[in-house]
This record gives C-alpha cells, structure tokens and sequence, in this order.
C-alpha cells in the first residue's frame, strides 16, 4: 500500500488522506479533480481548488518514510 497525503505549498508538514494500492496511484489526481479540494486558513474556507492548480509527486524523507504527496497551488 501507498501512503497519500496532501498539502498546500507553503505548509510544511502533509496530512494523510489514506492507504492505496501502488498502482492506482495515477487515479489520485483525476479523482480530487473530479471531487474538488477545500482549504481552510486561519479558520476561513476557501472554494474549491481549481484542478490545475494540484501536482503530485513521490516524497521521500530521510530513513523514515516514502509516500505520494498531492500538492495545492496559488493560482499566483
């Protein structure tokens, strides 16, 4: 199983959105696109995120842990 976690850009640390199999890795994206992201800051909820402003990617950190990471963009 893979480990998917998702953060905006300028936050440090991921939270976990689950456990998948490897090779349904490449549905991740497609599937939050579809769903929508809401983000909340400071208490507030921002709308939806649009779909071109999320990326993933394969995160590894030092000795400790591998997982893919879903990232949210400004649209800056």
């Amino acid at each position: 199983m893979t480990e998917v976690r998702i953060r905006h850009e300028s936050d440090i640390h991921p939270v976990s959105l689950g456990d998948i199999p490897l090779l349904e890795v490449d549905k991740v994206l497609p599937l939050l696109k579809r769903w929508g992201v809401m983000t909340k800051f400071n208490g507030v909820y921002d709308p939806t995120v649009p779909n071109e402003e999320l990326s993933g990617q394969f995160t590894v950190e030092s000795g400790s842990a591998a997982y893919f990471e879903v990232q949210i963009h400004d649209d800056e």
